[in-house]
């Protein structure tokens, strides 16, 4: 990333707990998930996980939305077969390695090419043509995409940007920034590889024409890569990109309310 853009990344990953064996639960949680309680993890509780994820990775999560907060708490405890959210609150205190875990679990990573197709659609057809007739001659077309995940939205948007400036027989150099807190999203968005399972969100034109199959995946080509940066990036610590013709956080509002979304709001 240029470095007028002034983004410090250190600590942007979470702390690695090391290789460790598979341990019994410790007993005073042992104990506790005896009685247990049952039901979705209260306010108090969750706000105790939460909690020790920040003091652990510097990770700020009492943002997301705490349904979803909530159901990736609930589905660490069926795995661990615990049923007392208060217990499975203690364990996440205990043991670095479980804290791992929930956290990773915490950065959503599901996303898609081509998610909500009529946007896409609108954008190629209204957004882009507009943000080109502002443009002089030698001027790039900057977009952020907060929260990209893998890649998808990313890519999605460099491929109708590309159809854009080929149906104006214009050529732009553009600069999309896409960024996550996630590093390993981050890794797999910059190699740019995808299972057959996109032949259902990219129609077979495109499929052709900015992919390649490499042992049996589709490999994004080299002209969409070359649009777009990827770079580990905290949304609510980091300071946001400036001078900006567009911003594309779907993916990021379909899971996190205003408050993580914040900087994005105010530019």
């Amino acid at each position: 990333m240029p470095a007028s853009e002034g983004y410090d990344r250190e600590k942007g990953e979470l702390r690695s707990p090391g290789p460790q064996k598979q341990k019994s639960l410790p007993a005073a949680v042992a104990r506790q998930d005896l009685g247990g309680k049952g039901g979705r993890p209260t306010a108090e509780v969750v706000a105790e996980i939460l909690a020790s994820i920040r003091a652990q990775t510097s990770r700020d999560f009492s943002h997301y939305k705490m349904t979803t907060v909530e159901r990736r708490i609930e589905r660490r405890m069926r795995r661990l077969q615990i049923r007392d959210s208060a217990a499975y609150a203690a364990l996440v205190g205990q043991d670095l390695g479980e804290l791992q875990r929930l956290a990773d679990d915490l950065l959503i990573g599901v996303t898609s090419f081509f998610r909500d197709p009529n946007l896409f659609v609108r954008l190629s057809e209204i957004v882009l043509p507009e943000i080109f007739e502002r443009k002089a001659a030698g001027e790039r077309p900057r977009i952020w995409v907060p929260g990209c995940s893998t890649g998808e939205e990313a890519y999605s948007l460099a491929m109708i940007l590309h159809e854009a400036m080929e149906a104006r027989n214009c050529h732009y150099v553009v600069q999309i920034f896409a960024t996550d807190i996630d590093e390993q999203a981050i890794l797999t968005a910059r190699q740019g590889s995808y299972g057959p399972q996109i032949e259902e969100r990219v129609d077979s034109e495109r499929l052709q024409r900015y992919f390649q199959v490499v042992d049996g995946r589709y490999q994004i080509s080299k002209r969409l890569r070359g649009m777009c940066l990827f770079a580990v990036h905290d949304l609510v610590k980091d300071p946001p990109f400036a001078q900006l013709d567009l911003i594309s956080c779907r993916n990021l509002l379909i899971y996190e309310p205003r408050g993580p979304a914040a900087p994005v709001y105010d530019l």
